[in-house]
């Protein structure tokens, strides 16, 4: 059986973004198509979970001009503290 794609339209869809020394999963908690998507980060493996982890996030699209701007806010709690 085919995998079908991942709808990253809909909130409740999971998404998983590769990076070179890592990974993200997400899940997609609010989406207004051409507007805005909200999500929460499920799992982190960067490297940096020592010392930090990302919590919520989102991507606001804006119109700009002919284009779009894309502008991504993401939610971070430090773990470091002082000795």
């Amino acid at each position: 059986m085919p995998r079908r794609p991942c709808d990253k339209t809909r909130a409740g869809a999971t998404i998983a973004s590769t990076f070179e020394d890592g990974y993200l999963k997400k899940r997609i908690t609010a989406a207004e198509p051409a507007r805005l998507v909200r999500f929460d980060v499920l799992v982190q493996q960067l490297g940096t979970e020592d010392c930090i982890s990302m919590g919520e996030g989102s991507y606001d699209i804006r119109s700009e001009g002919q284009g779009s701007e894309v502008v991504l806010a993401t939610g971070y709690r430090g773990h470091l503290r002082t000795r």
